[in-house]
């Protein structure tokens, strides 16, 4: 950034001229892969990717062990060599091992201003986020080897992961020994958030500022008196869709969504119907409706006298299209398709507060998610990220 030029942008202090130095990315899967340690070479997209796949390693922990491993210390299959050090040995902490279970490791490079940046604090948040950019663009890889060992063994335990399921990542270097990578904010909270509220102004007179306070998002008493049969038809369906969002089953959410949305179509045309029928007829007209949900949708709307616009029914027709495909054609909503996962989960759940026409429940959903949404994997920083003929590399907002 030049001195005539005003612009900015995220990552400017970040030297992205630097020289690219080799490194390791290690990520530790959910579940242990049943073969022995191995290089794997593998293609994805064009290019060639040799996988250490390990059963052998340990973490070293100084001090206490903790999920978002900031206090690690050592990542790799010799922890003595660590331990023994006289430096470490100096600290006078005690060390605790753990185990890990299957790691994958994979090698590709990083700028070197980076791994200084982690070592200053004005700029880890920033260089934690180049290494969690760098880190989360290699799941998709991380996938190809899980998908074609599923298909091998059909292992009852492994799975496609996403960054819910390998949150934490290891860089490792020459340079730098160890990094511990944290890929959202979720996994690195070692308790619920501060709250820090603003000092206000009146006239003259500004009031002092309030001491922080834990994010509370309900009470004792209000769960106490919650029954979990409250929930609208098909509520409990939306829950599982935002939950699946985050932990990055895509197809999951949409389906989910999908489900929500005929359930409560349901559950709307019955109460309709019940104004002017008994309840046998009801339960009989509805078995033959239940495989024309655009009919019941007519009929629910012409009954209530509730008119739907041509936006909603869109993203209702849009969002069923979506998951007939993944139901009926295989379709697999991946990594890379988040964004339309988000966006059609999104509308479907705006439909279904059309439909359900509760102002309390809408609210509860849609107010108040700039709090809730603060440790979301979808609203970490992320810097673009290019393939090259190593693999990928990370790149400046600029570039």
């Amino acid at each position: 950034m030049s001195p005539k030029d005003p612009s900015f942008a995220v990552g400017d202090n970040l030297d992205w001229d630097s020289h690219l130095l080799d490194v390791h990315l290690v990520v530790e899967l959910p579940f242990r892969l049943m073969f022995p340690t191995s290089i794997v070479e593998l293609q994805y997209e064009g290019v060639d990717f040799p996988l250490l796949v390990s059963e052998d390693d340990y973490e070293v922990f100084a001090g206490a062990v903790t999920d978002n491993r900031r206090s690690c210390g050592y990542q790799g299959h010799d922890p003595g060599v660590f331990e023994s050090r006289a430096d470490i040995q100096a600290l006078g902490l005690p060390l605790e091992r753990r185990k890990q279970r299957t790691t994958v490791y994979f090698k590709t490079k990083c700028h070197e201003d980076m791994q200084n940046a982690v070592l200053e604090l004005e700029r880890y948040g920033l260089a934690i986020s180049y290494f969690a950019s760098l880190c989360e663009a290699h799941i998709p890889i991380l996938n190809e080897l899980v998908a074609r060992y599923r298909l091998l063994t059909y292992d009852y335990f492994a799975f496609e992961v996403s960054a819910w399921d390998v949150p934490v990542w290891h860089v490792r270097s020459g340079l730098r020994g160890h990094i511990s990578v944290p890929l959202f904010d979720y996994v690195s909270m070692e308790a619920r958030p501060l709250l820090l509220k603003l000092p206000s102004k009146t006239g003259d007179q500004t009031e002092p500022p309030e001491p922080p306070k834990r994010l509370q998002l309900t009470s004792k008493e209000d769960l106490e008196a919650m029954s979990s049969a409250s929930a609208t038809a098909g509520e409990n369906e939306l829950l599982d869709a935002r939950n699946l969002m985050e932990r990055g089953d895509y197809s999951g959410a949409v389906r989910r969504t999908t489900t929500a949305l005929e359930v409560l179509v349901e559950h709307q045309l019955r109460v309709e119907l019940l104004k002017s029928l008994d309840p046998a007829t009801v339960d009989d007209r509805l078995e033959k409706s239940k495989t024309d949900f655009p009919g019941r949708l007519r009929q629910w709307q012409k009954l209530s006298g509730v008119t739907l616009s041509d936006p909603t029914l869109k993203s209702i027709d849009e969002i069923r299209e979506m998951r007939h495909r993944i139901v009926h054609s295989g379709r697999r909503l991946s990594h890379a398709d988040r964004g339309l996962a988000q966006r059609l989960t999104d509308q479907g759940r705006w439909s279904y507060n059309k439909i359900e026409d509760d102002p309390v429940r809408r609210d509860l959903r849609e107010k108040n998610n700039v709090v809730r949404s603060i440790p979301r994997p979808t609203l970490s920083l992320r810097f673009p990220v290019m393939k090259t003929d190593f693999g990928y590399q990370v790149k400046s907002f600029r570039a």
